[in-house]
Formats: structure tokens, C-alpha cells, sequence
């Protein structure tokens, strides 16, 4: 209470105690490596259009077991 009371208004001591932790912490708090795809104009400005977008929904579907077969099965849902 002691050290609350120091700082005047516990908010303070609150965030002196965060910015602590942070500064000590191990986990980075910024990435290492971005990743950037994309345009950023016009209409068409999605991160993932192109051609290494394209790349990359294979490349999720595939990991997440995504089937595109065209079975009757399929087509019924």
C-alpha cells in the first residue's frame, strides 16, 4: 500500500508495474519477421489476392484437410 500510495494515483503504479514486466518479460513483443502481401490501392486491395495468395489458401486448405473431390456426397450439402 505503501508504494500505491507513493505514486499518488494507483493507475500509475499499475502501469509502472506493467511497463516492469514488460521490459523483463522473454516473449518478444514485436515480431521478428512481417509478411506482407498484396496491394494496399484501389477496390481490389485484399492481403490475399495474387498469385502467392492463391498459394496460400491452397496451402491452408491443405493443412486443415479441406477436400474439394466432387463426389454426390458433396453436392448434396
Amino acid at each position: 500500500m505503501r508504494k500505491v500510495n507513493s505514486y499518488g494515483d494507483p493507475r500509475l503504479y499499475a502501469i509502472q508495474e506493467v511497463a516492469s514486466r514488460l521490459a523483463n518479460s522473454q516473449q518478444p513483443l514485436v515480431p521478428e519477421r512481417v509478411f506482407v502481401t498484396g496491394s494496399t490501392s484501389g477496390e481490389n486491395s485484399s492481403a490475399g489476392s495474387g498469385s502467392l495468395g492463391f498459394l496460400l489458401q491452397l496451402l491452408v486448405a491443405e493443412k486443415s484437410s479441406f477436400q474439394t473431390s466432387d463426389d454426390s456426397q458433396s453436392a448434396e450439402l
